[in-house]
């Protein structure tokens, strides 16, 4: 389980844009909240079965195909990469859309 804040760290996305990727993958199935135990304001945001099989699958996508093809770039690389097709992929303003 994680803080919305600690998940826009690790996503690379303003903390402000976590509420609303958040809700969608609640939304979706993908993610439940929690109080967060040890601080009664915050949440605490933790992966369904749903949401686990979900990134066993990008896992599996990853170790084959395009991920071979990224194993060229060092991490730094990926970062990178990845932020730059979030970019030019998602929607103006930064929200998420799912089918």
């Amino acid at each position: 389980m994680q803080r919305p804040s600690a998940l826009a760290e690790t996503l690379d996305v303003s903390p402000r844009s976590v509420t609303s990727k958040v809700d969608a993958a609640e939304r979706d199935g993908y993610v439940v909240r929690h109080p967060d135990p040890s601080d009664r304001r915050a949440t605490l945001v933790e992966l369904t079965g749903r949401g686990r099989a979900v990134l066993a699958r990008v896992g599996d996508l990853r170790a084959s195909g395009a991920g071979g093809l990224l194993e060229r770039l060092d991490p730094a690389e990926q970062h990178e990469l990845v932020r730059l097709l979030r970019r030019v992929a998602g929607p103006a303003d930064g929200s998420v859309t799912h089918p």
